[in-house]
């Protein structure tokens, strides 16, 4: 006497989704390993990035994530460009390409992305914030906070 019996065949469809699925997210995460090695730019810890970034007058800090994340805390002078959406591509071909560049998202899984777009636009000078804006505030340095 069977008690429970699971009669689940999955149709040629579902099967390939899962496949594409598959293969979408496993290339994802090759071209993700490809982006962080690059040598176009330069990963900073928190300390570094603070340290550089003071060290420059005419830097460009640029928050890539969405504007909702950006309301809820930014780091001081940051100006908030989307990496995620139509105008990232617009907004950054208006900067000097020769200044200095600080590109943070909240974990360090956009802000590659944006480092290889700037340096395909021709910006030479990039740095990239470690861990993201979470580790800029675990570390306790100052988090501005739109009222």
């Amino acid at each position: 006497m069977k008690l429970f019996t699971l009669n689940f065949k999955p149709s040629t469809p579902m099967k390939t989704t899962l496949f594409f699925s598959v293969l979408v997210i496993l290339i994802l995460l090759v071209a993700y390993r490809f982006l962080i090695e690059r040598e176009y730019y330069t990963v900073l810890t928190e300390d570094q990035y603070k340290e550089k970034l003071a060290a420059y007058d005419d830097a460009y800090l640029i928050d890539v994530r969405t504007s909702f994340e950006h309301n809820r805390g930014y780091i001081k002078g940051a100006t908030n460009i989307g990496f995620i959406g139509f105008s990232f591509s617009n907004e950054v071909d208006k900067l000097d390409r020769d200044k200095p560049v600080f590109l943070y998202c909240q974990t360090a899984h956009r802000s590659p992305f944006a480092a290889w777009k700037l340096h395909s636009m021709g910006f030479n000078q990039i740095f990239d914030l470690k861990g993201g804006f979470i580790e800029w505030e675990n570390a306790g340095f100052e988090v501005v906070m739109d009222d």
